[in-house]
């Protein structure tokens, strides 16, 4: 199945299919088999496969679960299942459909055999029976065979499952600009204090810049200099001395009147330079702090939305997974105690173990499916809160108001033209005859499920058969 393409039967089909291993003769019946794979058997077809069924390779047991959500594909079996001995139609009654079934059948053979052995005589069955007990060994060894592997192929799933889940992280910082969604949070905190740090500073420069020019305003308005001296100062190359002393009688009345003013002159003019200094810092600041922004939130939208997928995907896998995993470790504990009161049937009375001894063996020995616990691991916590969305982006008005308009600089350092996000490049995609994933934010691109395209067909080798599904 592909990463996060994988479907599983619904809860009306698993009612039906979900873990059960079912035997039928009749011909033209429909045996279910895990993950919604059914055989349409001929009248010497007898063996069904267990979940996933155990008749078939891992590989195409797989490929058989991994079609289920594509709809169900039946199979016309024209041979015998390889060397499954075959049954006749009236033998039919006889044989038990399912595992539980075939457990209470085999043990009512195994108290039959015993009490034989009891009485001192071998135990005779019939030629029917005979061969049900035959199939249904195959049918239990194929089950014990074939579980295990179910169990690796789901742990794997769940490790998967895992992986991408963590690999949200690396998938976004791939896509975007390197950084992970953290650090880009990160960057735009940092950018966020700098630009509010600059604005704070840009105010008190704004004050002082007001205070000083309006203290030249009001000097150079007031009765001391808002009549500089009426002299003249055209005589300052002049030769003659009494023109000379009028200039030097007139620069000194300027000089007096200049040296009051021009200090605060000066310091409204230094302050008004630092201002345009500082308000130019501040609105380079701006736009990478509004650049900044849009990056994290474009990197947190693509990480959350790959989280909350990825997580869900577990989620469902996770409790698919704990039914199957409850099935297998049933079923695999019956198969053993079927395999285990078929060695009490097949026993010799005289010379192989006491029967009695070995059926109580069988039905009171308690069976270790520890090996057939899935581990389903953990999942790192979201690096960032993945519970709340930033609607708000640049120079949207509420935006505008939490980020600036309400900030106590602003009245005195009000910001520049602000900067929008810019909008996600979109791309046309190439057709295909794969499903693709929609497209989901900036930065982050989920990846194409896979798709299949075989026939099906069922050789006349059976159980060793390669069974390649039809379908996407």
């Amino acid at each position: 199945s592909s990463r996060l393409g994988r479907s599983r039967p619904s809860a009306a089909r698993l009612s039906v299919a979900r873990g059960k291993g079912s035997l039928a003769m009749p011909a033209g019946m429909i045996i279910a088999t895990g993950w919604g794979l059914l055989l349409l058997l001929a009248p010497s077809a007898v063996l069904a496969a267990p979940p996933r069924s155990p008749v078939l390779g891992g590989a195409q047991a797989d490929a058989a679960g991994s079609h289920a959500a594509g709809g169900l594909c039946l199979l016309s079996v024209r041979a015998s299942l390889g060397s499954s001995p075959a049954l006749a139609p009236h033998d039919v009654a006889a044989v038990p459909t399912g595992v539980g079934s075939m457990l209470q059948y085999v043990k009512a053979q195994a108290a039959a055999a015993v009490a034989d052995s009891e009485n001192g005589a071998d135990y005779k069955m019939s030629a029917d029976v005979a061969a049900a007990l035959v199939t249904i060994r195959e049918f239990v060894t194929n089950l014990t065979i074939n579980i295990p592997e179910q169990h690796l192929h789901d742990q794997r799933e769940i490790k998967n499952a895992l992986a991408l889940i963590d690999g949200c992280a690396s998938e976004v910082s791939a896509g975007g600009n390197g950084m992970g969604v953290r650090a880009n949070l990160d960057a735009m905190e940092t950018a966020r204090v700098a630009h509010a740090t600059c604005r704070a500073t840009e105010a008190t420069v704004f004050s002082e810049k007001r205070g000083r020019c309006d203290a030249y305003e009001i000097a150079r308005k007031s009765q001391q200099f808002s009549k500089p001296p009426a002299c003249e100062l055209s005589g300052v190359a002049t030769d003659d001395l009494a023109v000379l002393d009028d200039f030097h009688a007139c620069w000194d009345k300027f000089h007096k009147w200049s040296s009051g003013l021009r200090p605060i002159y000066e310091a409204c003019r230094g302050s008004t330079s630092e201002h345009a200094k500082q308000r130019q810092a501040c609105d380079s600041n701006q736009t990478s702090f509004e650049l900044s922004f849009c990056q994290a939130s474009a990197t947190q939208e693509s990480y959350c939305f790959c989280r909350r997928r990825t997580v869900d995907f577990y989620t469902q896998l996770r409790e698919d997974v704990l039914v199957e995993e409850a099935d297998r470790k049933a079923e695999y504990e019956t198969a053993l105690r079927i395999k285990c009161l078929l060695d009490v049937i097949e026993a010799n009375s005289t010379t192989g173990p006491n029967k009695t001894e070995v059926l109580r063996n069988c039905t009171s020995t308690v069976v270790d499916t520890s090996a057939l616990s899935v581990d389903y691991g953990i999942f790192e916590e979201a690096p960032v809160d993945c519970t709340s969305t930033q609607a708000a982006k640049p120079c949207d008005e509420a935006w505008v108001e939490k980020e600036y308009a309400t900030q106590e600089w602003y009245g005195k350092a009000p910001t520049t033209t602000c900067e929008a996000c810019p909008e996600p490049s979109t791309t046309t995609a190439t057709p295909s005859t794969s499903t693709a994933v929609p497209a989901v934010p900036p930065v982050f691109h989920m990846p194409e499920e896979r798709s299949f395209s075989h026939e099906c067909v069922l050789s006349e080798e059976g159980a060793a058969a390669d069974l390649p599904m039809a379908g996407t």
